[in-house]
């Protein structure tokens, strides 16, 4: 685990969010993604990582249902 990690799992038990980790390779669609998260329950999401030059920013979005 990272130092950056770290402290975000710190902040979180801190501020007593609930959070559960889940570890996969790089996927690049939600349907890629289910063969690894198929055990777990939670709302499914795409994220997107961006970069500027103020930093970085993580934007996470709810899958839609059709």
């Amino acid at each position: 685990m990272t130092k950056n990690a770290t402290s975000v799992y710190k902040y979180l038990d801190n501020e007593k969010i609930n959070y559960q980790i889940v570890t996969h390779p790089p996927v690049y669609t939600a349907e890629q993604a289910d063969k690894y998260v198929q055990e777990y329950q939670f709302a499914r999401t795409k994220n997107l990582f961006l970069k500027n030059k103020a930093g970085y920013y993580l934007v996470t979005i709810p899958k839609f249902q059709e």
